[in-house]
């Protein structure tokens, strides 16, 4: 399938390094993803949920580093990571129709998902005593073609998607398919300010100012990852 890719995404076009940047390193990422959530698939049994939700969590991170209050400093400071991923989310996820306040549902994805998947396997931290613990349910089924399109194309939630959180007294269900489509409207809203694309611009120029053009191909992955761990940017 030919979805749209972040770099076609109107609010960006006229930011040419934006432009530039997500070409070359973020479309991919999303075209996983549009594999990933058509599994499980025929033969393809693995449903693939924490590989999905890990890769959109991960996708998060870096916005929340390269284009949103983008700094250089920001790629060697690593001690406002979560600061960043939470204030990212609270102020250009759609929280408008979830029961869930924007504080408390970019905290639990932070500190219950993103976090646990990054660094423990999906083990959470235990509860305090007299605390009772939660299961953490990722839950996704395989989606067609045309739910995959309308995820990436819907101003606003398809009726058929469920919340990004539901919170029960015995569980917590995070849908991976929601949180993809909610991906999509943060960018939107992300891209559509200006003042955080000028700074994201002035960024990755800096980015190249310091470490020379870019030169490798999108189709071919290896390159792009010595890239970024060659890079210099101090």
């Amino acid at each position: 399938m030919k979805g749209i890719n972040p770099s076609e995404f109107p609010e960006v076009q006229g930011y040419h390094e934006v432009v530039n940047f997500l070409k070359f390193q973020v479309d991919m990422l999303f075209e996983d993803l549009r594999v990933l959530l058509q599994l499980p698939l025929c033969d393809l049994r693995a449903g693939c949920n924490f590989t999905t939700a890990a890769m959109l969590f991960n996708i998060i991170a870096g916005i929340s580093v390269c284009f949103y209050d983008a700094l250089v400093k920001a790629l060697t400071q690593s001690r406002d990571r979560g600061i960043r991923f939470k204030k990212l989310l609270i102020k250009y996820y759609p929280w408008e129709d979830e029961t869930v306040c924007p504080e408390t549902g970019s905290k639990l994805l932070y500190e219950q998902t993103r976090n646990p998947l990054a660094h423990s396997l999906g083990l959470i931290r235990p509860p305090r005593k007299q605390q009772k613990g939660k299961k953490i349910n990722l839950t996704k089924r395989s989606l067609t073609v045309k739910e995959i399109e309308e995820l990436e194309t819907s101003p606003k939630k398809p009726t058929w998607l469920s919340q990004t959180i539901i919170d029960t007294p015995e569980y917590i269900n995070i849908s991976v398919p929601t949180v993809y489509w909610g991906v999509h409207r943060l960018l939107h809203k992300l891209f559509a300010d200006q003042e955080q694309m000028k700074k994201a611009n002035e960024f990755l120029k800096a980015i190249d100012d310091k470490s020379g053009t870019r030169n490798f191909s999108p189709s071919h992955p290896r390159e792009i990852y010595t890239y970024l761990l060659q890079k210099s940017i101090i």
